[in-house]
This record gives structure tokens, C-alpha cells and sequence, in this order.
């Protein structure tokens, strides 16, 4: 069994050690940490020491993390919102999004804690412009995506940039296009989000017979 030891101690300094500053330090192997306990101008600090049963590898580490997020998951997640996690994915991975950008997406996706509310909808705000313009403009997927987030509209997808105005004589910003909305983009999404408000106020209304 490997240990780590994490000293925290103060640093003095000046002509008088008239100032001074917290640090700490990670040591691996007792002799180089003795060596350096030494060295130190005050022994006031406090030694951390972690073991370890051993190293495993990046990849291994992952697919344990990914098989507890899943398991979590499956027991915890309700069965609606695990149905539409299970379409948004589908047709996401079906989609002709660029490789590298779809396994980024994925790999993100995987490690997700899908029980954590909070997490999922950083997820869903955080790929705003990918999900609603790239993937696929379908009332389907416009369903899927807004009963998973409540997206405000949608529209072009613009960036802020600073350049010089020779007119003005100084830099201003001004707004660059990366990707513009299509008219089906927006009749599609109109579309879902109008068939979710009638679901909604139909369930209402079935509970408020009840």
C-alpha cells in the first residue's frame, strides 16, 4: 500500500520573517518529505497522509464510473424521463454531426449523473446551439429536446467579437454568424413545443376531473 503525504505549513519571509503565506506541498516517498520537513522556517503545519491500494489505469476508472452512473440511473431515474433520455440518444448518435464532436457529446452524456437535475440541465443549456440547429430538424427531435429542457426559441447562433473600427477610431464589438437558423428549423420547433403545451394542458385537465 502506497502513501501520499500533503504537508500544509507557512512560509516565511523578508528581511525580519516579518511576512509570511500558507503552502503545501505533496510529498511521495517518506525520504523526500523528510528531507524537506527540515528545511522549513516553522513546524507549525499539519501533515495530511493518504494510501493508496494501488494504480489503476484512466480507462478502467471510467467504465467503473460509467457502470455506477448507469446502475444509479436505471433504479432512480423515472421510467417517462428515461424513455426520452433513451430517444434523445438514439437519435443523437444516428445523427451526421461531425465524429469528434458526437464522441465528445457522448463520452459527457455517459458520465452524467442522470438523477441529478441540476447537472442535466447545465448539460442541455451548455449545447444549446448543437442540439437545436446541428443534430436534425425534425418535430421529433424538437419534442424530445424541449421535454427534456424548456428552450426559450430558437435562432441563429452568434458569437460576440472585438475588432477595430476604423471609422471610429476604436475597438467595438459586433456579433459573427456560425450557424443560421432555417425557416424548417423554426416551423419544426414551433410545432413540438405547441404539441407539448396541448399534452400539458390535457393532463391538467385529467387531474383536475379526478
Amino acid at each position: 500500500m502506497s502513501k501520499i503525504w500533503k504537508v500544509t505549513f507557512k512560509h516565511v519571509y523578508g528581511q525580519n520573517n516579518q511576512y509570511s503565506y500558507t503552502d503545501e506541498k505533496f510529498y511521495y516517498t517518506e525520504k523526500s518529505l523528510i528531507k524537506n520537513l527540515t528545511k522549513l522556517d516553522d513546524n507549525t503545519g499539519t501533515i495530511e497522509v493518504f494510501e493508496s491500494d494501488g494504480k489503476i489505469t484512466i480507462d478502467s476508472y471510467l467504465n467503473s464510473l460509467k457502470r455506477d452512473v448507469q446502475l444509479e440511473s436505471l433504479l432512480e431515474v423515472a421510467d417517462e424521463s428515461a424513455v426520452l433520455h433513451s430517444k434523445f440518444i438514439e437519435i443523437f448518435t444516428n445523427s451526421k454531426l461531425d465524429k469528434s464532436s458526437k464522441n465528445s457529446i457522448l463520452k459527457e452524456w455517459e458520465l452524467l449523473p442522470k438523477t441529478n437535475d441540476g447537472e442535466v440541465k447545465k448539460f442541455f443549456a451548455k449545447n444549446r446551439n448543437l442540439f437545436l440547429l446541428k443534430i436534425t430538424n425534425t418535430v421529433e427531435w424538437y419534442h424530445i429536446l424541449l421535454s427534456l429542457y424548456n428552450y426559450a426559441n430558437i435562432g441563429d447562433h452568434k458569437e460576440k467579437r472585438y475588432g477595430y473600427d476604423g471609422s471610429k477610431g476604436h475597438y467595438v464589438k459586433y456579433d459573427i454568424l456560425i450557424t443560421a437558423v432555417t425557416e424548417e428549423q423554426v416551423k419544426n420547433y414551433k410545432t413540438a413545443k405547441e404539441q407539448i403545451k396541448k399534452e400539458k394542458s390535457l393532463v391538467k385537465k385529467i387531474k383536475n376531473k379526478k
